[in-house]
């Protein structure tokens, strides 16, 4: 903590309003300057705060208390949370006081926003901010980098702190680990988001990433796909309907896994040949979710082959008792790509390093359909 307190932290000390803390400073700033001292306004030394309200008692410049006829102790004080409401945080178990006071620093700290606070603590409020603006899949994925490969590093550092030169350290440390090129560049993405959301957000001086040089490279390798033969010969050696169908629908249509899994009998016309894409699946641990597409343009209908539809339709009227909102295949993505790498494996095929959008792509530029069709890639809508 440094010399002088300002007013958002008398405020949070104290439990009241922003407003009437400044006039509380100006008050003891007045006080200090009949004395001769100088002062700066708005801001009070804090040792003379402690004193004006706690007679300068170590025990009561924190909310710190040991509990009776136990070898614990227990926090309580007062806060304003976003809304400007007193509010009352109390919580027991600490063995030390010290891990008490502790708490109470870092709970106010994180109320507070302040840049003060450890890196791994400022990584809970950035994912706070972040919760609805990131599809869950999403955060998921980068918790997992963070909390491997980001926080062990600049665990118990104050955000504030941490220079380009700590960062050059790290990036070293990540080289070291013998990553591929384009997994070194998506945590590097990672750290620099960080550092961006405390600088745009909370007013942090610089992000020390603009600093360095980005490790690693995006993914330039090249693209390998089926061509409309290929896929023929590999389509020929599945024996379970239910998959054939799903990958004709995957193939024909350039959907992703997600969207396909995802469909109902609901988001089909089989009067028209189309299918409306409104929706995606997919499965973090063991929860299931259905959730909005990618982009805002993948919301979208696709105009498919008459023959595709003809075979869906087929497959459904085989399911038992089937309700039109229930989903049409029932398994998750990893089973998908499971299933079709083992064929691939056992006929020794041509592996299909890409998603089967990329074989769309390509089986439109071998024109191999006698009908007329249509490819717009920037909403992703095709016609036949």
């Amino acid at each position: 903590m440094g010399y002088m307190m300002n007013a958002q932290e008398c405020a949070n000390e104290l439990g009241i309003s922003k407003p009437h803390a400044y006039k509380l400073i100006k008050q003891m700033n007045e006080e200090l300057s009949k004395n001769g001292y100088i002062i700066i306004n708005g801001r009070v030394p804090r040792n003379y705060f402690y004193e004006r309200f706690y007679h300068d008692s170590e025990e009561k410049r924190y909310a710190a208390y040991k509990e009776k006829n136990k070898n614990a102790w227990y926090v309580s004080f007062y806060y304003l949370d976003w809304s400007g409401e007193r509010k009352r945080c109390h919580k027991r178990g600490f063995s030390t006081k010290r891990e008490a006071i502790e708490y109470e620093n870092t709970f106010k700290e994180k109320n507070n926003k302040s840049l003060s606070m450890n890196f791994e603590d400022f990584i809970d409020i950035y994912f706070a901010d972040k919760e609805h603006e990131l599809k869950e899949r999403t955060i998921n994925s980068k918790k997992y980098m963070i909390n491997r490969h980001i926080i062990p590093f600049f665990k118990g550092r104050k955000i504030n702190e941490i220079q380009a030169s700590d960062i050059i350290k790290w990036q070293d440390k990540i080289i070291k680990q013998g990553y591929s090129e384009c997994y070194n560049r998506m945590l590097n993405n990672q750290i620099n988001a960080i550092f961006n959301h405390a600088s745009i957000i909370y007013d942090l001086k610089s992000n020390p990433c603009k600093k360095t040089k980005r490790i690693g490279k995006p993914s330039k390798k090249g693209v390998e796909f089926w061509t409309k033969s290929e896929y023929d010969e590999f389509i020929s050696k599945v024996n379970d309907e239910k998959y054939i169908v799903l990958y004709n629908l995957l193939y024909f249509s350039g959907m992703r896994i997600g969207e396909a899994l995802a469909l109902t009998s609901n988001d089909i016309n089989f009067e028209t040949n189309q299918i409306h894409i409104t929706k995606t699946y997919c499965k973090i641990g063991d929860k299931e979710l259905i959730t909005t597409p990618k982009t805002e343009e993948s919301n979208r209908t696709i105009d498919m082959p008459s023959f595709v539809i003809s075979q869906i339709k087929e497959y459904i009227s085989k399911l038992y008792e089937f309700s039109a909102n229930e989903r049409i295949w029932e398994m998750t993505i990893r089973a998908v790509e499971i299933k079709m790498q083992r064929i691939i494996k056992k006929y020794n095929l041509k592996k299909n390093k890409t998603t089967f959008v990329k074989a769309f792509a390509c089986c439109i530029s071998y024109k191999f359909r006698s009908t007329t069709y249509r490819y717009k890639r920037k909403s992703r809508s095709y016609r036949y």
